[in-house]
């Protein structure tokens, strides 16, 4: 099952695209809402870096909005 929106998945090419379906699988309402916010938060920094740069603070990203009580 996607969780990413269309969206956003166009704005990364399709090997960070996995990794964020990846990053966002575990995740369900409202947890998923605040990942999915942060990282259109993010998208809109025009982030770049290595795909690997790129993962890494797409994951920091998903981990604050979703430890956020």
């Amino acid at each position: 099952m996607r969780k990413l929106p269309p969206d956003l998945r166009a704005a990364f090419d399709d090997e960070l695209a996995a990794a964020l379906e990846e990053m966002l699988a575990p995740l369900s309402g409202k947890k998923l809402q605040r990942a999915l916010s942060a990282l259109s938060g993010w998208r809109d920094t025009h982030p770049t870096g290595t795909a690997e740069q790129l993962k890494d603070q797409a994951r920091r990203a998903i981990a604050r909005a979703t430890t956020e009580v």
